[in-house]
């Protein structure tokens, strides 16, 4: 499927480019001298995460279980360019070559909020090395007021019109642009790890087995709004690496409302996502039939005989509780009648959380934060693990069910310039919803992160 994947990416990159063209001639006065711009970025990140968990007693384990009799321990390595250039005053390319290498805790199994983030990065242990993004950005004036856009990864320092659309064409990492917040990040690199934290837990979105995807996404700025809405490709199987090829019936929509406002005086930014994914899904409640009428386990890869809908939604309030501390809140579901195919095994999540500047206690670098999480299943997909059904993260062989509850904390400390090292603590109780594994499971983590860059 590379030929596919190199054909949607130049096609989506011609309609930019075609777009950025009548958009230079519609608004030539939005420009500035060529001196006000930075024309190449090359920016650069390293981050690596040792994790280790705690034995902890089970009634018994299966096929996609939490190992619970012996500590466990795991390291993820991931290293990163970002390179840019700019083809035009108002077209952007960006290419993103990427090594990673290692493996989560048991896996990346056992645990519907997996404990590292980086670990989506992982698709094989033997470190190696591939695009991770490779996309153009083209902007179009829509009025001629300008901003600053300051250089970083994945962007080139200019100015950008304050109400302007931006298109972005290619190969992409959806969280860069939806769920994106200045005011409050979840960077697993430098912030939160658990996945239900990273991104809403029940947003299942587009990506393949590394967290990424070939899609166009536009984007819709407005001095006191934003609105994005994003067409993307999903994989051929549940995680999987392959681009499924029918595009008429195997793609994702996700759209997105962004409204920064004040609550009791205080600056809060409040952001909606509403998607609906079309893959080749198995159904829960069909597989769980089918095989009780033929008196074996169920197994879902044999519902995949037609092309299914998935749709959810996820909010995100963001909230200045004091300077340099926000609370923030985040509530996901999703219909959870057909089977998991990109992200985790969450249908509907709730977290509520706390990050804080060091700029508090005098170390403007450095970053503290705690959460707590609650996962849960719908009704078809508790009943599917219960029968002893498996999915690409779930599978005890039984089922008890509970919520999923974690705790995280982290502490972001800066060495030197560039350099970052993050203890990491998070509590796991019933991981996989199994009331018969409790726990609790702790999950110790230490985090090196390196990150430097040059524009010009």
């Amino acid at each position: 499927m590379h030929t596919l994947q190199i054909l949607v990416l130049i096609m989506v990159a011609a309609v930019c480019l075609s777009v950025a063209s009548l958009s230079a001639q519609k608004h030539p006065s939005t420009f500035r001298d060529s001196i006000d711009y930075e024309q190449v970025s090359a920016h650069f990140q390293f981050t690596s995460v040792l994790q280790k968990s705690s034995p902890f007693r089970v009634a018994y384990s299966g096929r996609n279980s939490l190992e619970a009799n012996n500590p466990i321990s795991a390291m993820t390595v991931t290293s990163t360019m970002f390179l840019g250039a700019r083809l035009f005053r108002n077209v952007e390319l960006y290419w993103n070559p990427e090594i990673a290498g290692g493996g989560g805790i048991n896996g990346v199994v056992g645990i519907g909020g997996f404990v590292n983030g980086e670990a989506v990065r992982v698709g094989d242990p033997k470190p190696s090395i591939y695009t991770a993004r490779l996309f153009l950005r083209t902007h179009i004036a829509l009025d001629d007021s300008l901003e600053r856009s300051e250089g970083d990864a994945n962007q080139i320092a200019g100015f950008l019109p304050q109400s302007r659309m931006t298109l972005t064409a290619g190969k992409i990492n959806m969280l860069d642009i939806f769920d994106e917040d200045e005011q409050l990040s979840f960077d697993p690199r430098m912030q939160f790890m658990n996945w239900a934290l990273v991104a809403p837990g029940a947003w299942d979105f587009a990506a393949d087995t590394r967290g990424y995807t070939y899609g166009v996404v536009a984007e819709l700025y407005q001095p006191t709004w934003r609105f994005n809405l994003g067409w993307t490709v999903v994989p051929d199987d549940a995680n999987g690496a392959i681009i499924d090829g029918n595009l008429t019936n195997a793609y994702t929509l996700n759209a997105e409302f962004v409204k920064p406002l004040h609550i009791a005086g205080k600056p809060a930014t409040i952001h909606v996502i509403g998607f609906l994914n079309r893959a080749l899904m198995g159904n829960y409640a069909q597989a769980v039939v089918d095989a009780a009428r033929m008196g074996i386990v169920p197994d879902i890869t044999q519902q995949r005989s037609t092309y299914r809908t998935k749709y959810g939604f996820a909010l995100t309030l963001a909230q200045e509780l004091r300077k340099y501390v926000t609370g923030f809140a985040r509530a996901s579901w999703n219909n959870g009648a057909n089977e998991t195919w990109m992200f985790t095994e969450i249908d509907h999540s709730l977290a509520l959380g706390v990050q804080m500047s060091g700029a508090w206690w005098k170390r403007p670098f450095d970053g503290a934060g705690i959460a707590a999480i609650v996962n849960g299943l719908s009704a078809d997909h508790r009943r599917y693990i219960a029968s002893g059904g498996s999915g690409f993260i779930l599978g005890d062989g039984r089922l008890n069910y509970a919520s999923e509850m974690i705790l995280e904390m982290y502490y972001n400390f800066m060495m030197v310039r560039g350099l970052f090292i993050s203890p990491n603590y998070q509590l796991a109780m019933n991981p996989g919803y199994n009331a018969d594994r409790t726990g609790p499971v702790h999950f110790f983590g230490l985090r090196i992160h390196a990150e430097f860059g040059e524009s010009r």
